[in-house]
């Protein structure tokens, strides 16, 4: 670049040169049109390798969906099976608990014949009467066993609202025997409240939790025994406890008392499936918790149900 100088009349006097060396421009300018070309490559590789990651992750996650589903299914069919297993057991144990409410019935029932045909045969028409009335009576009874049974296992799958306590005392009505049997004094202390649910499943909870009590009265030889069952009303749940004082349930076992075969007594004393399945009725049926504590000898369980508000039409 050439820079003219002039003197004092505007003439010029000289020019001073200025020489710019490009070399390095070029360079830098060469070897950033490299730069963006690799960049250039650089993305076009990155974008295939994310289309590529995408295209393995998208595949994994669909593996992965399927695995998830395979094994819900599974699951599913594991407890499906499961509960099936203690829907039987609890029939079996049901069976059992007919004939034994039978048996005292039908002795009576058959003294009331012989009764009648002993009256018949003196013309005694009064007795006659007296028996007939006694025989029709157990009768009624014994239906109404069978009634209550029937009741318990109807399938019954359809949500709706029931009162806790109608449902606790169908099972003291259907383990009536038993409870006497056994000599178990049961007391209840409920507050007046409706929850969303099936009631023959929250029956099934509390009859395996009086039958699991009664288990453990006999094994740890309690001669005075209680079972306290209560609700208690919250803002938003109410709280169902059942304690009773059959000796408590050791540390190490309170871990796993609610997995599935895990049982305390022995291998002819139950399923081990009473209390996981009640938990599942808790958490699918009522859409609740179930927990145990046990301290001194006394242990309680507690299960906690939301309360919905009923949808009036």
């Amino acid at each position: 670049t050439l820079i003219p100088i002039l003197d004092a009349h505007d003439n010029i006097a000289e020019f001073i040169a200025i020489r710019y060396d490009v070399t390095k421009e070029v360079f830098f300018r060469e070897e950033l049109q490299k730069k963006e070309l690799q960049l250039e490559e650089l993305n076009k590789n990155l974008e295939k390798r994310v289309e590529e990651k995408t295209k393995e992750l998208k595949e994994l996650n669909q593996t992965l969906e399927l695995r998830v589903k395979d094994e819900v299914a599974k699951n599913e069919q594991k407890q499906r099976i499961m509960f099936w297993q203690s829907r039987l057991a609890s029939l079996g144990q049901m069976l059992a608990n007919v004939a034994h409410q039978w048996r005292q019935p039908l002795t009576e029932l058959n003294l009331a014949v012989f009764s009648i045909k002993k009256a018949a045969l003196s013309d005694n028409k009064e007795d006659v009467v007296k028996f007939y009335a006694e025989s029709v009576s157990i009768v009624k009874n014994m239906s109404k066993t069978i009634d209550d049974f029937t009741n318990f296992f109807k399938p019954d799958k359809e949500k709706h609202y029931f009162k806790i306590d109608e449902s606790v005392n169908e099972a003291l009505v259907i383990l009536e025997k038993l409870i006497k049997k056994e000599m178990i004094h049961v007391k209840t202390d409920f507050e007046e409240v409706e929850v969303l649910g099936i009631t023959n499943e929250l029956t099934q909870v509390i009859i395996n939790l009086i039958k699991n009590s009664r288990d453990a009265f006999v094994q740890n030889s309690i001669l005075m025994r209680e079972i306290s069952i209560r609700t208690k009303k919250e803002k938003n749940y109410v709280l169902l406890e059942f304690g009773d004082n059959a000796g408590g349930i050791k540390e190490k076992d309170l871990e796993k008392i609610f997995e599935p075969y895990f049982s305390t007594k022995h291998a002819s004393q139950g399923t081990g499936l009473g209390l996981f399945m009640s938990r599942m009725i808790c958490e699918q049926g009522l859409n609740g918790m179930m927990d145990v504590k046990s301290k001194r000898g006394i242990t309680t369980f507690s299960i906690t149900i939301p309360l919905e508000e009923k949808n009036e039409k």
